[in-house]
């Protein structure tokens, strides 16, 4: 394995468990009250932690189609962007004029999240 890959997957993994660190700081310091920002923020975390973990488990796949399937964890990117969105909403304090607009972020998420797990090769 190249020096290039080995960084790779090193930063990937690092990056991974600074997410899952992130997670843990922001349940820690939000336990008391906890508000839409900090668990729109921590499953975010989640998020990106699955994306970026899965990602260097794929390269390291000893088989084409065991790496194939563990692709399908890259379905972390949908829930990443509706988190961000609903993140950044209700840090300027907007999530509940754009309520409307988040249920169809969600929906449509939850939509297209149903439809790879029931059509994979779609994905």
């Amino acid at each position: 394995m190249s020096i290039q890959l080995w960084t790779h997957n090193i930063l990937f993994l690092v990056g991974g468990i600074i997410n899952i660190g992130w997670f843990f700081f922001v349940l820690y310091f939000s336990r008391k009250n906890l508000t839409v920002s900090a668990v729109t923020c921590m499953l975010m975390a989640l998020s990106v932690a699955t994306f970026q973990i899965s990602h260097v488990m794929r390269i390291l796949a000893p088989t084409a189609d065991l790496s194939r399937q563990i692709f399908m964890f890259n379905l972390a990117n949908i829930p990443i962007m509706i988190f961000i969105t609903h993140w950044f909403l209700a840090l300027i304090d907007k999530s509940r004029e754009r309520k409307f607009i988040l249920f169809f972020i969600y929906l449509s998420g939850a939509l297209l999240f149903i439809t790879y797990i029931l059509f994979p090769e779609t994905f």
